[in-house]
């Protein structure tokens, strides 16, 4: 696992050194620089596999194919040995070196063959091109920019940032789609003219011009086999994969929190390792949002070795810390003991399994079921917002994309000074579960759980290997049919079948709960006068992009329904916290 950084149409080895040096979280154990006429390339490594040898950048023997990289690809050792067979030599054992051959023996369809998380730049000396891709899922993050003449390109925005010939802004539309979503969907970031590379895209830089390919689709076409089908397949498909991301020279561990994916994924670890596995957890001081007893109860079933870690109202300090790892502002609340976690589990592993993908992938979220029941009762949808006081149920008959909102169009058209453009991403009932899983896969899991997973492990030296979102998995779900996926009274039905004989009962038959920050609770205690004093009519003045009577509005209105309005506070909140640390650029500041 590594951060790479890189730049072409000029050259400044005072930047490029600058740009590494802001991203040594991603790979302080070593650094390697790639300077030539109008490109530079580098990397920070944080060393997993083949730990002596692979230092970055890598070359072919010719040194006219130059790579840096970041990522794993687990079928390497098959590809080195096909590339072997071709005529191909190679001088480290690690899985960079493959990169470089494959691109050799297969030019840009190189990505095609990659089985992994990664992103990588290729610069290719005897077209004067630059290459640039990213994995089918988006695990791995990839930026750029270009201005004028000049591009660059880093793991982390922050890099980019070091450029002085650019000067930090907001980009409107993209501020549109945080209130909306709670992140930023890809191509935009909340910085003016700094785009994400989607999942499943490269990018070509030669002659100035930037172009990008999307080199891998993905559709749900149900076939119709037996659920015995099904349940075999996935368990295979996920032991596989677990198999695969347990390769590692450096100490692993596991994200364990009690439900469902976690426990699924330690239970085959468990089966497949010979050591016991290192499982990790956190824990609130709220009893109702604690999951730990049940995560205590699988760790004891396995026989792991278990952690925890606490986290309390006053862990809201760190957020500012978390926000300038994070880049952009993503209010999603479980960023916090989610860094938490991974500085906990740095001080014990360097490798980490996650359960993240197995919701999107196979209906695990209560939106989903919702959407199912929405479907059955046509016509009489209308009739439940007049029947509840729940300000988030008043939205059931409104589209899929307010329904998950922060804040509705409607909102925002009340909130924003300048007026929106209509968000273009809508789903029309009635629901199909497919539909609303593909833009899940699509939006949601790279550009926030995603996101979240990489900057807070990496902030911390910490590689998140991620088994479910194997890409052979995700074709393999999309052939699932809907019925086995979700139904009206439970989520996840395959999942649970593929789960007996290795996972108790009591964990397989608990209801989702879900990983809830409390949040509300927080706004209850010492977080509200801060919220208000950040909040303030001379901020949002400042900051010219609400209307202050509308924020004013929501802190009067919280206590009425603390659970909705928590979600919006947080999410201007988290977005003006954003703002000093990145476009004003103060100094970081606990809360």
């Amino acid at each position: 696992m590594c951060g790479i950084i890189g730049f072409a149409g000029f050259m400044d080895r005072v930047l490029l050194k600058n740009m590494a040096d802001v991203i040594r979280h991603r790979g302080p154990d070593d650094h390697g620089y790639f300077f030539d006429k109008n490109i530079s390339l580098g990397a920070r490594r944080l060393s997993i596999i083949d730990i002596k040898g692979s230092k970055q950048p890598i070359y072919n023997e010719n040194k006219d194919i130059v790579l840096v990289f970041n990522g794993e690809i687990y079928n390497f050792q098959k590809l080195r040995e096909e590339l072997h067979q071709l005529g191909h030599n190679f001088s480290t054992d690690g899985d960079g070196e493959v990169i470089v051959h494959l691109y050799e023996q297969y030019g840009e369809e190189c990505v095609t063959k990659l089985n992994g998380m990664f992103a990588f730049a290729i610069w290719d000396a005897r077209k004067k091109k630059l290459f640039i891709a990213r994995d089918r899922l988006g695990i791995k993050p990839l930026y750029y920019t270009q201005i004028g003449n000049r591009f660059l390109f880093g793991s982390e925005i922050k890099s980019i940032l070091q450029y002085r010939g650019y000067k930090p802004d907001t980009d409107r539309n993209a501020l549109s789609d945080y209130l909306t979503f709670r992140y930023v969907p890809g191509p935009l970031t909340m910085f003016k003219n700094i785009f994400k590379l989607l999942p499943c895209h490269t990018l070509t830089y030669q002659d100035g011009k930037v172009e990008t390919k999307k080199y891998w689709y993905f559709a749900f076409n149900s076939t119709n086999k037996s659920e015995d089908f099904y349940v075999k397949t996935l368990k295979n498909l996920l032991e596989d994969s677990i198999k695969s991301r347990l390769i590692s020279e450096v100490p692993l561990g596991a994200y364990l929190s009690g439900g469902l994916d976690s426990s699924f994924v330690v239970g085959l670890m468990s089966k497949i390792s010979q050591e016991p596995i290192n499982t990790f957890t956190v824990t609130f001081d709220d009893i109702e949002f604690n999951e730990a007893p049940y995560a205590k109860s699988i760790a004891e079933h396995f026989n792991t070795n278990h952690r925890s870690l606490e986290v309390k109202q006053k862990s809201i300090n760190i957020l500012p810390k978390v926000i300038y790892h994070m880049d952009e502002p993503v209010s999603d609340p479980a960023t916090i003991p989610t860094y938490m976690m991974a500085e906990l589990t740095k001080k014990h592993v360097t490798v980490v399994l996650t359960g993240e993908g197995s919701d999107e992938l196979f209906g695990g979220y209560p939106q989903y079921r919702a959407a199912m029941i929405d479907k059955k009762l046509g016509p009489f949808r209308k009739i439940i917002p007049k029947l509840t006081k729940n300000d988030l149920m008043k939205r059931f008959d409104q589209d899929y994309t307010d329904w998950i909102s922060i804040f509705t169009e409607k909102e925002k058209q009340e909130l924003l000074k300048e007026k929106p453009e209509k968000n273009n991403t809508v789903i029309q009932r009635p629901y199909d579960l497919n539909q609303l899983l593909y833009f899940d896969i699509k939006q949601w899991l790279p550009d926030d759980l995603l996101t979240k997973v990489d900057k807070t492990t990496m902030a911390h030296s910490v590689e998140a290997r991620v088994p479910f979102l194997d890409h052979i998995m995700v074709e393999f779900a999309g052939t699932v049919p809907p019925k086995y996926k979700t139904g009206m009274r439970q989520e996840k039905i395959i999942i649970r079948k593929a789960m007996q004989g290795i996972v108790p009962k009591e964990t397989i038959n608990r209801k989702k709960q879900g990983f809830h920050v409390p949040i509300e609770k927080w706004f209850q205690g010492e977080l509200k006068e801060v919220a208000q004093n950040m909040l303030s009519e001379s901020v949002i003045e400042k900051r010219g992009y609400f209307q202050y009577p509308y924020v004013k509005s929501l802190l009067n209105k919280f206590d009425s329904s603390p659970k909705y309005y928590s979600r919006q506070l947080w999410n201007l909140f988290n977005l003006e916290l954003w703002h000093r640390i990145f476009i004003d650029q103060e100094k970081q500041k606990k809360i």
